[in-house]
């Protein structure tokens, strides 16, 4: 088991000490105790640039975009010292005022404008709502089911889309309580162990919530770099895919893509260069993780949710 582990993390922490594997990864870079920062150094343009956009280079997304993903980026290192309560509850709002802090800093306030993407009627909502109604037709059930379904207390009741009507509601709750019930359902998760996989189901729960008016995933992208730090479990990732993939992939699968962005982090860390650049690298990632439905689902996309492009694909 280790020997797999390690297989996608050049280095792990266990008790006690860093362990290191390959390259001497990160092994001087990594926390030595609670109150020191990461010192992983890496090519930073390449966390917020998607794998499979890096050939468009750091201001793919435009310079603005790279400009304030950065500062925000340097502020995230920084959070991640912050010492956290003891008290459940405590740590629930702890992790609410840093989440609203992020979407400061990225200049959108956070305002709960509405709550769960299938009731927005703003483009989102209604995108994916069009998106759903692909799915829906083209997928086993199973699978339309895992994308709702997320191992923290989610807002989407997954008996709903077994019997064939759209998601509903689980909790007929305010938009603060929502929010700091899945924050609530996060940290009681960490304590039971699985810290990735628990930050997986925290990330999909996030999108399906969706509390800002704009810039969820980059929001949702620097909570993953604050969590993996704070947590020890990582210097960051640098993800072929960071955000629509999140709604339509399962838990197992965003774990494993996780694993991923963190061992193509650590590559990035040896050579200095986006590892997404190498053809052989996205090449694999395709092999390893297939778009079913592809051709199907794009046609259907196009004239249910044109405003989606490629968007809403398991990428």
């Amino acid at each position: 088991m280790l020997g797999r582990i390690q297989q996608w993390f050049p280095f792990i922490l266990l008790p006690g000490r860093v362990e290191s594997a390959g390259a001497g990864a990160c092994s001087q870079s990594l926390l030595q105790s609670k109150n020191q920062l990461f010192r992983c150094e890496a090519p930073t343009w390449s966390i917020w640039i998607d794998g499979k956009d890096a050939q468009q280079g750091p201001e793919a997304y435009g310079a603005n975009y790279s400009k304030t993903m950065k500062h925000a980026l340097d502020e995230v290192y920084k959070m991640a010292e912050d010492t956290f309560p003891e008290d459940l509850k405590e740590r629930s709002q702890k992790s609410l005022q840093q989440f609203e802090h992020l979407a400061e800093l990225l200049e959108m306030p956070f305002m709960y404008k509405e709550v769960g993407l299938m009731e927005m009627e703003v483009d989102a909502g209604q995108a994916f709502r069009g998106m759903y109604s692909c799915v829906h037709d083209l997928l086993p059930t199973s699978e339309l089911v895992s994308m709702f379904r997320t191992e923290l207390d989610s807002i989407y009741d997954a008996e709903c889309i077994w019997q064939g009507v759209p998601p509903c509601r689980r909790y007929n709750l305010s938009r603060t309580e929502t929010i700091l019930r899945l924050f609530e359902s996060y940290h009681s998760h960490l304590e039971k162990g699985a810290p990735l996989r628990t930050l997986a189901s925290l990330m999909k729960g996030l999108a399906l919530l969706h509390p800002l008016p704009d810039r969820n995933g980059r929001s949702r992208l620097l909570f993953l770099q604050l969590e993996l730090r704070r947590l020890k479990l990582a210097c960051g990732t640098m993800n072929f895919n960071n955000n629509n993939n999140v709604y339509v992939d399962s838990i197992q699968t965003l774990n494993e893509k996780l694993e991923e962005g963190i061992a193509m982090y650590n590559i990035g860390i040896a050579s200095k260069i986006n590892p997404w650049l190498n053809p052989t690298k996205v090449q694999q990632h395709r092999a390893r993780f297939p778009v079913h439905f592809e051709r199907e689902l794009l046609d259907c996309y196009a004239k249910n949710a044109s405003d989606i492009g490629l968007g809403l694909l398991p990428g």
